[in-house]
């Protein structure tokens, strides 16, 4: 064998293994570029952008009245590379805090259809979301730090052009009932404390 097929077989190798590992980008909105907030059913139209808390509650006594709250979130990952595989995708959310968790527990994230802004959405004119396709997500007493939320297939949507990224809906899984959770928003003075998504993806063979 030749020194030259030697290096070119090198190289290709090389090429192999950049193609197969995985690269993982952190996106985390800080208060000046963060899109989140929460509405409230009994608010109607109020806005809450610049609370420090995202609350997704069912049946929340708020002056003998039963409230709703659910929280809209948007994370930019604009710079996922064109020619790529997502392998999988996770946004982190740090507990503030929980309501009455048990076993029928849950909040669900639904993907919003339509654009919004965090400064001005109220219950009163939210966006639509696809309530069709969500994500369950259990509510359990053992959770104390963070919540890892896998939601993947919509970051593959996104990355694949299949939908525009306007963020994701949260709430309760029984808006009915006095439960839910409750998460730091990129308000949150602690950077450690603000949403973030981890997106890890593989660059397709040229």
């Amino acid at each position: 064998m030749t020194q030259g097929i030697k290096i070119l077989l090198l190289l290709v190798s090389c090429i192999i293994l950049a193609c197969s590992a995985n690269t993982k980008n952190v996106y985390q909105p800080n208060s000046e570029y963060g899109i989140d907030t929460y509405i409230s059913k009994t608010r109607v139209n109020q806005n809450f952008s610049q609370d420090y808390k995202l609350n997704a509650f069912g049946g929340i006594a708020n002056s003998s009245v039963s409230d709703i709250n659910r929280f809209l979130l948007k994370i930019r990952c604009s710079s996922i590379p064109v020619n790529v595989t997502v392998d999988s995708a996770f946004v982190y959310l740090k507990i503030v805090e929980i309501k009455k968790a048990g076993q029928d527990t849950s909040f669900y994230i639904e993907r919003i259809l339509e654009d919004w802004d965090a400064e001005c959405v109220t219950w009163a004119n939210q966006p639509k979301s696809d309530s069709k396709n969500s994500i369950k997500v259990k509510i359990t007493n053992d959770q104390l730090d963070y919540y890892k939320i896998d939601i993947t297939k919509f970051i593959k949507d996104i990355a694949n052009q299949d939908y525009l990224n306007y963020g994701f809906l949260f709430k309760s899984g029984k808006e009915s009932n006095v439960n839910g959770i409750s998460f730091y928003s990129s308000n949150a003075k602690d950077l450690d404390n603000q949403p973030r998504l981890l997106v890890y993806y593989k660059h397709n063979s040229i």
